[in-house]
């Protein structure tokens, strides 16, 4: 489906325009509903705790995140219309990356070069 003439391009999630950021190593930030390339984020327990790792990233706020994982997305959701849109591909997460944020009600998030971590709790 091809985005509407003049418009950024993206998709459309839930009524909101998305964006990928437009090259690779581009430093994105979430002020609006960002769909993160794969290659631009990492899943990973440490242990036994789920850290979503984007390194490119930047948010102007680490209080009211909340995270919604399901087997083939995983949305981060900030507050106003902060937010990242993660595509999940078999593989991407490790083996019991799922009973984690489960367990743990949520997941911890790392952004931006400087390491910057918060805790995003689990939504359904």
């Amino acid at each position: 489906m091809m985005p509407p003439a003049g418009s950024a391009g993206g998709i459309i999630v839930s009524g909101v325009r998305t964006r990928t950021p437009p090259t690779p190593g581009f430093a994105y930030s979430g002020r609006m509903s960002v769909i993160v390339p794969t290659r631009l984020v990492t899943l990973t327990l440490v242990g036994g705790t789920p850290l979503i790792t984007l390194p490119e990233a930047g948010v102007t706020t680490t209080e009211g995140w909340s995270v919604l994982n399901r087997p083939s997305f995983i949305v981060i959701d900030g507050p106003g219309e902060e937010g990242f849109i993660l595509a999940r591909l078999p593989g991407d997460a490790p083996p019991g990356w799922d009973d984690a944020i489960e367990t743990g009600a949520g997941a911890w998030v790392q952004a931006g070069r400087n390491g910057q971590r918060w805790f995003a709790r689990s939504v359904d």
